[in-house]
């Protein structure tokens, strides 16, 4: 019902003016649409925003957006006195071009007044990030880099269990990273699939490192027992401060979440797409020489 919603909204087109000075972006962003009173529906650059209070008191803001799928959009909400408030990431996808997808702030985290949208491009992801990353060693945060296909793709992690995990460990196999939590359905099938195949496939060099974002250690490590998870867990940090650095850092947000990190270190996939992914491992697998042959192949 949300998704025809919101389809249906797109199509309107409401003229509400907006302040007259916009409130700074993040680093790397940039509006979409600048902050407008809420007082409905507000419609500007094929985007369009809603919102309503909903009987617990949360406040769901639902978002319809055209633009490039690279590009990462996010509603932005403020009081009346210029503060942003804390919009949590919920449930999305896609209809033909038009990018659906709901957040919420949690009831007595403020009033909102006005809500605009912020976009960040590929350029802006990468100051972003690199901003981010500054913020988190201070912090002595450990974060992955960002991915950039095709580019070297080297980190130093820690698991649940205390382990150092250095990405040059994995040099001469193939590494997947999975990322994933606890009330991701689509996560925990992806896992199930991934145990049987690991096993198959350990003896030519496949190995894989799971990213939990479930909310403690305790949680990714029940998860993962729950759920055939025999590989080593790392825990994106709970707080909502270094959360936020985290997909900052490394733009993974929606999940599940895939990297997978060829044999010389550099990163061959970073999508969230599962379909493939087994496909895409089996071929990252082969030797050097019969991946050559059938690229060859294929180009004739």
């Amino acid at each position: 019902m949300v998704r025809s919603l919101l389809a249906s909204v797109l199509l309107l087109a409401l003229a509400v003016p907006t302040f007259a000075a916009a409130p700074e972006n993040r680093p790397g962003w940039v509006w979409r649409m600048e902050p407008a009173p809420l007082h409905a529906v507000v419609s500007r650059n094929a985007t369009v925003v809603l919102a309503e209070t909903r009987e617990d008191g949360t406040v769901a803001v639902y978002m319809a957006a055209r633009g490039e799928e690279e590009n990462r959009l996010e509603p932005v909400a403020f009081d009346a006195a210029g503060n942003r408030l804390p919009l949590t990431p919920g449930t999305g996808g896609r209809s033909a071009d038009i990018r659906l997808q709901v957040w919420t702030l949690e009831a007595g985290a403020g009033t909102v007044d006005r809500v605009g949208v912020e976009e960040l491009t590929a350029e802006g992801r990468v100051v972003a990030a690199a901003e981010a990353r500054k913020r988190a060693a201070a912090r002595d945060l450990e974060v992955l880099p960002l991915p950039v296909v095709g580019e070297d793709y080297t980190f130093t992690l820690t698991t649940v269990d205390g382990t150092v995990i250095d990405s040059h460990d994995y040099l001469g196999g193939i590494l997947l990273l999975h990322g994933w939590s606890s009330w991701c359905g689509a996560c925990l099938d992806n896992a199930e699939a991934l145990g049987p195949y690991l096993e198959a496939n350990r003896a030519k060099g496949l190995y894989v490192l799971g990213l939990s974002f479930t909310d403690t250690p305790e949680e990714a490590t029940e998860g993962a027992a729950a759920h055939g998870m025999t590989w080593p867990q790392v825990q994106v940090p709970g707080d909502e401060e270094a959360r936020e650095l985290w997909y900052d850092a490394t733009g993974i947000r929606p999940l599940p979440h895939f990297l997978i990190v060829d044999r010389n270190g550099k990163l061959l996939l970073n999508s969230n797409h599962a379909p493939g992914l087994l496909d895409t491992l089996t071929w990252s697998l082969l030797p050097e020489k019969e991946r050559k042959k059938k690229t060859a192949k294929i180009k004739k």
